[in-house]
């Protein structure tokens, strides 16, 4: 009924309507007007002559009536005759003179022709109102049968095309761009308009004039068809660029009469609901140029790396030219060369700029580009895909890629670069100790002497190894590089156990001291976190040793037992229900009941207990047995409230396993829950936005997101520039004891000075900074953690003064397996620590 409605009124609306009511009008008009007229014949005997000229006299006997006859007049005549004489009604005759008779034949015949022409008149009127209604229901028809699933014009009035979303870090360098089609949407005023002038001579000179459709030049494109039989190759469309707007959002590129009619009836859809300037701005946003470029904006920095409001005539017509050839490259530039020339022949033909302009542009070279830096690994890689990852799960992925979102990160580049750095350090160290694993992969140099190709097969962008092949060993390990030169390389550790290398195989070396060495990929991986305790904001992030090897994020996605790293929490329970850092606990050989037998913890030295000992000593010894016996006195489901409250995790009450690390968690997840302890027990919860703003208005976009003090709804329907920031102090108050907090924070600190931590105690002198943390190892070395904070001091430059740093890593096998004998935190993980904060503290001094 609705798409009826809407025919009927673009009918009632449409000209042939107006038309035939105007014809029905005046043709009832001139009916009346040319009625045929009749003569009125009244006798009346005693009436006088009304004729002041007597009719000529018929004989003498007989009395001749008189009459007066107007024949010209619009109405009926009156004849009005009279005699004295008597006259008999069916015997008596009368005659009238021939002068009167003339007049009555002559208005008799004009009648006649004029009442014939009325009714030509009114065929011909019916006619066209049979066709006209014919016209009207097919139009109705087409509407229902074609229109009915195309948008209407709210559609039109509310669209907002789809956007690059971005993401920044905090310092507003761009990170990445996320989007199905790469677009930045530019206003029309602020393209410039020799750009506008190309795509307009180019596209659709008379873009202004039509509506919608421009005939003209669509009979021209059906004759040239024809003439040139290009309906079966390549038949030209003669469509209009309000017609290409119409394509783009909905009917697509099938060749097809259907697919015409619902262009054509979108177009003036369009034409109705917007101005020609929004319907231009559309298509300069909405076309596609190629290489992914999706709008004039992107096309101008794809294709010359230039603003778009830098580019020059040359670059203006050869983006005009790339519509019906989105796929320049350099095997088509004499092709592509020749569609710009045209271009501004077709500029200079419209006046749209000088004979001299076109022949100055068409002197110019056109631009080369490198194809392999569209996809290139980006570095940062692991918390920029993080970041992507929380997007999509705040906004969903429709509306994460259309809508323009621009999110500022908390990433600090510096830090970032530290963070990464420092777990590769570590992981090569770990891999280091455990010896050569043999080549990668093998050539045969004969069959392949091309050996640059098999290197470029084995090239990450990210990664800081490079390929090489060994050439010869007669004289030290010669390899060839990705770039055609050979080296000799250096002995190393790697090179004195790489006995069975052979010539043709294929290894990894490192760049050391203007040197290369041999080296390898690690067979271990881990994550590491940096976040400011008082905020919660994420600094850095590594989530593996290389993210184009593997973009799986141990920082967030792997699940381990945190070992030892866990300790804390239960020390903190016992704090909070009145136990005291000097507390004696009694530790001996204990065994528990369980649902499946009992448990029966133990130390690291098997057989070893300390008997009777201050509770903080149980802690800075990592004593295994002692917590558990603390967990067990102050209850088990009290540790797992503290755990689930700092959201370490969600753990069963009565498992005093848990005690121990034996439940997994994550490191950011732990890394947040350390940070209770540096900003005086208040709840952090690691975010990685310092905002979010939307560019334009999405129906679909309406979320809720729990940040730390409170709900927040962003609601993108309601401005078209909603933004929300996150506070630099967002901490949600706690329960927990100031007190308890700080006889936690001095724990840690003695476990970095006589624990397991001990080997970062010479940082403290060396950098005058303040140090805590906590070692962890899960069962059978399969994990090795630590996880701690760091406090800078008033001459570091780089972060505000006394600001702690919360530091959690992890590493670990990809999938669960020892990491061998005695590899525990202490040794495994701690080298990071050690590597980020010497680092760090370097470069705040050299600042």
């Amino acid at each position: 009924m609705i798409l009826f409605a809407n025919g009927a009124r673009l009918f009632v609306r449409s000209g042939a309507f107006r038309l035939l009511v105007l014809f029905s009008i005046k043709s009832i008009r001139l009916k009346k007007s040319l009625a045929f007229p009749t003569v009125d014949l009244r006798f009346d005997k005693n009436e006088p002559k009304a004729s002041s000229s007597p009719l000529p006299e018929a004989s003498e006997d007989v009395p001749v009536p008189s009459a007066e006859i107007d024949c010209d007049s619009s109405v009926p005549s009156i004849v009005h005759i009279s005699n004295d004489a008597p006259l008999h009604p069916l015997s008596e005759r009368f005659t009238i003179p021939s002068r009167a008779v003339k007049n009555l034949e002559m208005a008799r015949h004009v009648g006649s022709f004029r009442h014939a022409c009325v009714k030509a008149l009114l065929k011909i009127l019916q006619v066209l109102a049979f066709f006209t209604l014919c016209s009207g229901f097919t139009a109705m028809f087409i509407l229902w049968k074609y229109g009915r699933d195309l948008p209407d014009y709210d559609f039109f009035l509310n669209y907002s095309p789809p956007t690059i979303s971005r993401i920044y870090d905090r310092a507003g360098t761009p990170l990445q761009d996320l989007s199905e089609e790469r677009r930045i949407f530019t206003h029309l005023s602020d393209i410039p308009p020799i750009l506008v002038r190309a795509f307009l001579s180019a596209e659709d000179k008379n873009f202004y004039n039509h509506c919608g459709i421009d005939f003209l030049g669509l009979i021209k494109a059906v004759m040239l068809n024809t003439r040139q039989q290009r309906w079966k190759t390549a038949p030209i469309g003669g469509s209009t660029i309000t017609q290409q707007v119409a394509k783009m959002f909905v009917v697509g590129n099938e060749q097809n009469f259907t697919r015409k009619i619902k262009e054509a009836i979108v177009a003036f859809r369009l034409e109705n609901a917007l101005s020609k300037d929004r319907i231009l701005e559309l298509y300069l946003n909405k076309v596609y140029l190629g290489l992914g470029s999706f709008g004039v904006t992107v096309a101008a920095q794809t294709y010359f790396n230039k603003r778009l409001q830098d580019i020059s005539l040359s670059d203006a017509a050869f983006l005009a030219s790339l519509p019906k050839m989105p796929t320049h490259n350099k095997n088509r530039y004499e092709r592509a060369l020749n569609r710009r020339n045209w271009v501004l022949q077709k500029m200079e033909k419209n006046r749209a700029i000088s004979p001299m302009e076109c022949k100055i542009a068409q002197k110019e070279e056109l631009p080369m580009y490198d194809y392999s830096s569209l996809h290139k690994y980006q570095t940062n890689a692991y918390y920029v895909e993080e970041a992507r990852r929380e997007l999509i799960r705040i906004f969903g992925e429709k509306a994460t890629y259309n809508v323009g979102i621009e999110a500022t990160l908390t990433i600090h580049p510096q830090i970032q670069q530290i963070t990464e750095d420092a777990l590769r350090y570590a992981l090569e160290r770990y891999d280091a100790r455990h010896g050569w694993r043999g080549p990668v992969g093998h050539i045969d140099l004969v069959k392949t002497p091309d050996w640059k190709s098999a290197l470029e097969q084995m090239q990450v962008s990210d990664l800081k190894l490079s390929p090489a092949v060994v050439l010869s060993l007669s004289q030290g390990i010669e390899v060839g590089l990705p770039n055609g030169e050979t080296t000799v390389l250096k002995p190393n550790t790697f090179s004195i156990r790489a006995k069975n290398l052979k010539k043709g195989d294929l290894v990894y070396v490192r760049e050391n001291d203007d040197k290369w060495e041999l080296a390898q990929i690690p067979a271990v991986t881990g994550g590491m976190v940096v976040l400011d305790a008082k905020t919660g904001e994420i600094l850095g992030m590594a989530g593996g040793y290389s993210f184009g090897m593997s973009q799986f994020n141990c920082a967030t996605q792997a699940l381990r037992q945190p070992g030892s790293t866990f300790k804390p929490f239960v020390y903190l329970t016992a704090l909070e229900h009145g136990f005291s850092p000097n507390s004696i606990i009694n530790e001996r050989p204990v065994s528990f009941p369980t649902s499946g037998g009992s448990y029966t913890p133990h130390n690291y030295n098997r057989g070893s207990y300390g008997g009777p000992m201050p509770m903080s000593l149980g802690l800075i010894k990592s004593r295994n047995v002692l917590t558990v016996i603390l967990a067990n006195k102050v209850g088990m489901h009290r540790v797992s409230d503290i755990a689930k409250k700092l959201g370490v995790g969600d753990y069963v009450p009565n498992d005093l396993c848990v005690a121990l690390g034996s439940h997994e968690t994550s490191v950011i997840k732990i890394a947040g829950a350390y940070a209770t302890f540096f900003n005086g027990g208040k709840i952090v919860t690691p975010t990685m936005f310092l905002n979010i703003s939307s560019l334009f208005r999405c129906k679909e976009v309406g979320y809720l997101y729990q940040s730390k003090q409170n709900t927040r709804m962003l609601d993108l329907v309601s401005c078209s520039a909603d933004m929300f920031n996150f506070s630099k102090e967002q901490l949600k108050a706690s329960d927990l004891k100031a007190a308890s907090i700080a006889q936690m924070k001095d724990m840690l600190a003695r476990c970095i000075t006589q624990g397991t931590g001990r080997n970062l105690a010479y940082l403290l002198q060396k950098f005058s900074i303040k140090l805590y943390g906590k070692t962890g190892t899960s069962n059978d070395f399969k994990d090795a953690w630590f996880v701690g904070a760091v406090e800078t001091t008033e001459r570091l430059n780089l972060l505000r003064p006394g600001r702690p740093l919360v530091m959690a890593v992890f590493i670990g096998h990809p999938i669960p397996a020892s990491l061998g004998q005695h590899e525990h935190g202490s040794r495994v993980a701690l080298p990071a620590i050690d590597y980020f904060v010497t680092a760090l503290c370097s470069d705040e001094q050299d600042a």
